[in-house]
């Protein structure tokens, strides 16, 4: 249940981890005040810190958004080689040819529904070994045909075109099990705590208090839920678009329509 919501809880204990630090800081210097301690050097080190954090935040963001981006390319590529498959059934006499585009059909429905489920759902559901059937039943279609057919080179592509769908489902995923490592991200929380402890510290040596530390606090929980939404699509806020499978599912169902325009339900 909590896996749908690793980007709220990163936000979370990214706020809390930012204010704790900066009354760390506060506190440690209200009581360092009757010593004699070098503000200067400490505005230095919290003038160096504070870049490095940004750019460790700017490159974890676009690690996060460059793995969001290779999961959509990943969905669309897997719907243009089942969209291949199935065009290329042409070459398929009648008998085969019904028979590979309902094994292809199954096939990319189960194949929606996995990459849909949400970690709310059951995903035993979408069971991995029905996949594999349906794929050993398109292949032997597609051998039986080319041992039997007198166009080869025609039979030649549509297996060329069944293997590009296997290529592409394990392409999927593989971008959908790659994540940000968590030594990058306790990296990120460390260096934002001791960032933030800093400048903490150098408000107590002034001896005032600012609101700034809970805006800056709300500012770094916010972008942190931004990465790990991104890092980790269909668990969170943001969500890779399906749209591209399931039009191929449509178009497999309905030749004649192939988008759905005429079901009236729309694209969920």
């Amino acid at each position: 249940m909590l896996q749908n919501y690793y980007g709220d809880i990163a936000a979370i204990i990214m706020f809390v981890v930012v204010l704790a630090a900066a009354e760390i800081g506060y506190f440690a210097a209200r009581r360092s005040r009757s010593r004699t301690i070098n503000a200067d050097a400490f505005k230095a080190v919290q003038t160096a810190m504070f870049p490095i954090l940004g750019l460790l935040l700017a490159f974890t963001f676009s690690l996060a958004l460059s793995r969001y981006d290779a999961r959509r390319d990943a969905v669309v590529q897997e719907a243009n080689a089942i969209s291949t498959a199935a065009s290329r059934a042409d070459v398929l006499n009648t008998a085969d040819r019904r028979l590979f585009r309902t094994a292809l059909l199954s096939y990319a429905q189960i194949r929606l529904a996995f990459i849909g489920v949400t970690p709310e759902q059951d995903s035993g559901n979408y069971s991995l070994g029905a996949e594999l059937n349906w794929q050993r039943l398109m292949w032997a279609v597609a051998v039986r045909a080319a041992t039997s057919n007198d166009r080869p080179q025609l039979i030649s592509l549509l297996l060329q075109s069944l293997n590009g769908v296997m290529d592409a489902r394990a392409l999927e995923s593989a971008v959908s099990d790659a994540h940000i490592p968590d030594a990058i991200l306790f990296i990120l929380f460390a260096i934002a705590a001791l960032t933030v402890g800093v400048a903490g510290f150098n408000v107590g040596l002034c001896g005032g208090r600012s609101i700034a530390f809970l805006m800056l606090a709300l500012v770094l929980g916010l972008v942190t839920m931004a990465i790990v939404d991104l890092d980790r699509p269909q668990t969170g806020w943001t969500r890779v678009s399906l749209v591209p499978l399931q039009d191929v599912v449509w178009s497999i169902e309905d030749p004649q329509n192939p988008y759905g325009e005429l079901r009236g339900s729309g694209v969920k």
